[in-house]
């Protein structure tokens, strides 16, 4: 492997975990850095949207609303991060991931735990790897009170 090929792959892994970093400390303007302009999404499995292209800024207003109108935290783990370059520039990631979004319900209080599995579509664009597409298969889904 030459060293060009292991700089990309570390920078498409920043790539992924910075998304959900800032997803999870509410640091919104930060991720449209990560996206091209018009990303092709399916997370049809979370949201009900259909699949299709989408503005990055209306996808991540979305996902602002969504994740702060609903829950009060969100934590999200990334279980591995399996790189594929296709050539210099474009790459698919596999990441399984689990999420846990925190509820408070007319005073009880719940984790909704989410596992599932995202793909991205990578494309290097000016030296930076943006993610292109990305698609979101649901493997489990379990809301748990907590406390008592």
């Amino acid at each position: 492997m030459n060293e060009s090929t292991l700089s990309d792959k570390q920078m498409i892994v920043e790539a992924v975990e910075s998304v959900h970093r800032y997803r999870d400390h509410a640091m919104w303007e930060k991720i449209t850095d990560y996206f091209v302009e018009k990303p092709f999404i399916d997370d049809t499995e979370l949201t009900k949207e259909a699949a299709g292209e989408r503005n990055v800024r209306s996808l991540i207003s979305n996902w602002r609303n969504e994740l702060r109108n609903y829950f009060y935290a969100t934590r999200h783990r990334i279980q591995s991060i399996a790189v594929k370059q296709k050539n210099a520039k474009e790459a698919e990631v596999v990441s399984p991931v689990m999420g846990q979004y925190f509820v408070n319900d007319r005073g009880h209080r719940y984790v909704l735990n989410v596992e599932g599995t995202y793909t991205y579509g990578m494309v290097k664009k000016s030296g930076r790897w943006k993610i292109g597409k990305l698609s979101f298969t649901l493997s489990k889904q379990e809301l748990k009170p907590i406390g008592l």
